[in-house]
């Protein structure tokens, strides 16, 4: 059997924190996936002109040359995703590490540092 919530405990309003917590998340989620396609749209949008003078070549050429205007940044990219990939690398086995040791290895005392 259930007791009963004192009067001081219930909520007058028809709105509580929960549902206005629930409201601003929502809002806030819809946020990021809104700003997400912004920015895509940005992206295609001041990019077109190159893409209309160079194509695909843009992406697949090797070549930088400003005074032929021959522009290519495979290696750029080449190099961004090489580097991404080696800092994940790096990174994870270091942060699940930790993760360990501050779970299961770790003194109580420590665990809040």
């Amino acid at each position: 059997m259930s007791q009963a919530i004192p009067n001081r405990w219930k909520i007058k309003t028809g709105l509580n924190g929960d549902f206005i917590f629930k409201g601003i998340t929502v809002i806030f989620a819809f946020s990021i996936l809104a700003i997400l396609f912004l920015m895509i749209y940005e992206m295609v949008n001041q990019s077109l002109p190159s893409m209309a003078k160079s194509g695909w070549r843009f992406i697949t050429g090797q070549n930088w040359d400003a005074v032929q205007e021959d522009f290519g940044a495979l290696p750029y990219i080449y190099g961004s995703v090489v580097s991404s990939v080696l800092a994940l690398a790096l990174a994870t086995p270091l942060s699940v590490g930790s993760a360990v040791f501050i779970t299961e290895i770790a003194p109580k005392k420590w665990a809040p540092w």
